[in-house]
């Protein structure tokens, strides 16, 4: 059981790494559209979807970051 507990943590963590570099590519395109958006150019429907997938890749990796932690404790409790 421990040994397939720790399997699922290492997995847990090399997906949200996955989910990290993701959320820093949004990062990164929100902060080019903003960029844009200074600059006078009208990328309010792009600036809109950005922060949306931006929520949505932070909420995902809170979630699994959360239950990294859980199961982490969980293992070392044993």
């Amino acid at each position: 059981m421990t040994t397939t507990r720790h399997a699922d943590l290492t997995d847990l963590h090399r997906v949200n790494g996955t989910l990290l570099d993701e959320l820093a590519e949004e990062a990164r395109a929100f902060l080019a559209l903003l960029s844009r958006h200074h600059a006078g150019e009208d990328v309010g429907g792009e600036l809109y979807g950005s922060v949306a997938h931006l929520g949505t890749h932070a909420s995902l990796l809170q979630e699994r970051l959360i239950q990294e932690a859980e199961l982490a404790d969980d293992l070392e409790a044993e």
